[in-house]
């Protein structure tokens, strides 16, 4: 679910000629103090009176994008479409807003009216808009969200301590995640499993270096075989370790959140109002693992961050913005953690061992099925959900934990297909 800023402007640009234009006043208003994120947008009907393609309002877009250096979001509007007319937006657009000039007051036609009545004829239809390689991109959309990826650049780096994260290593990190997502669900058998363990990526020659790849050139994301005792499936990439990182140092706080939230869906407490929150300093010769061990031994840090910080340390070999170390503020890193309060409780070593773990849980399998449902409803649950979402769970764990079935058991849920009704 892609999430506005607070301040949005929809622009138009009828002829693909002024995005860069529209996107000034955006930059001049930041200047100001005030963040606008621009929405270029273009009807159905604008698009053939002038004979352009939905594809050049993202391509003027995202030029403008480039020239400017706007880091901010930005996003194209699919702008007064229909069933019959969407498909050629799809894959550029962000948000779609229906067209209904030509429906006002008449009655849906019977062919129409009677397309989506049975359970069979929305997984039908479901299953046909997935084999579209346009759906995709939104598909692959989910994953970047639900890592967090799509705000990497609200991650900001200490340029003294990580030279060589760049905007061009940044941009790829992102890249990453979503062709790594899209090669696990139509390349690849789509199953949970393969999306927390294979030890596969797509990197550029920027990116290679982070990894330590060689023989990488060019700016196209090219698919390598990792090492697989450092990297396993989509938890490990330098895209999401760098978003659960500090400017400075790696993080085993926000780590260890991450997993117990995002894949547990267990969320944690946030820390009373009156705690001012002080991270420990960098100290030479003082491990991550050390000082984040001294501040979690006493209350009231002490028994929040024991949900957290037991996880979070298997991430140590990773740095700050993803690197594979093996020692840290020159001491050997110590990546073995715990679980507890999950069906998978007790030690690992290091990451890996975590991924592979977390591929057998049926509560990371449960919690999954939730994350889809709340991305694909555009809405958190409630308690009016919880038959849907129990079979939205069984459903997920007899297909074998496969994410393209869980996409079609989405539209067979009541929550889908039904809606309460509304007393006047």
């Amino acid at each position: 679910m892609i999430k506005l800023s607070k301040y949005s402007l929809g622009v138009g640009d009828r002829f693909a000629q002024e995005a860069e234009a529209q996107l000034r006043a955006c930059v001049m208003a930041q200047t100001k103090g005030v963040d606008v994120i621009p929405v270029w947008n273009k009807s159905n009907r604008e698009h053939l009176i002038v004979g352009s393609e939905p594809p050049s309002v993202y391509a003027a877009a995202e030029a403008a994008v480039k020239k400017l250096g706007w880091k901010l979001p930005w996003h194209v509007d699919a702008d007064h479409i229909r069933l019959d007319t969407v498909d050629r937006f799809v894959s550029t657009s962000d948000f779609f807003t229906i067209d209904v000039a030509d429906s006002i007051g008449k009655p849906a036609a019977a062919a129409d009216a009677n397309a989506l009545t049975t359970a069979d004829q929305v997984a039908a239809q479901a299953t046909r808009l997935l084999a579209d390689p346009k759906a995709h991109p939104a598909v692959s959309q989910f994953f970047s969200e639900w890592m967090g990826v799509d705000e990497i650049a609200n991650a900001p780096k200490d340029p003294t301590v990580y030279p060589t994260y760049t905007p061009d290593v940044r941009d790829a990190m992102q890249q990453e995640t979503l062709a790594f997502a899209d090669w696990v669900m139509w390349q690849s058998d789509a199953k949970l499993g393969t999306l927390l363990t294979a030890p596969v990526s797509f990197v550029n020659q920027s990116l290679a270096t982070i990894y330590g790849v060689s023989g990488i050139t060019g700016d196209t994301l090219q698919q390598v075989a990792l090492d697989p005792t450092q990297r396993a499936g989509i938890i490990t990439q330098a895209g999401v370790m760098t978003v659960l990182g500090k400017a400075d140092r790696s993080s085993p706080v926000l780590r260890g959140e991450f997993i117990r939230d995002s894949l547990f869906c267990q969320p944690v407490a946030p820390p009373p109002q009156n705690i001012v929150i002080t991270p420990p300093a960098v100290m030479p010769g003082v491990s991550t693992r050390e000082m984040f061990t001294m501040h979690s031994t006493v209350e009231p840090c002490k028994s929040c961050h024991a949900l957290m910080d037991p996880i979070g340390f298997g991430f140590e070999n990773y740095d700050g913005i993803g690197r594979w170390r093996t020692t840290d503020q020159g001491q050997p890193v110590d990546a073995s953690g715990a679980l507890t309060g999950t069906d998978i409780d007790g030690t690992f070593n290091g990451a890996v061992d975590l991924a592979h773990k977390l591929a057998q849980s049926g509560e990371v399998r449960d919690c999954v099925a939730t994350e889809w449902f709340r991305y694909a409803m555009g809405r958190g649950e409630s308690a009016d959900d919880a038959c849907a979402l129990a079979s939205l769970k069984q459903s997920f764990s007899a297909s074998q934990s496969d994410i393209r079935q869980l996409l079609v058991a989405v539209t067979q849920t009541v929550t889908f297909r039904y809606r309460n009704e509304v007393t006047p």
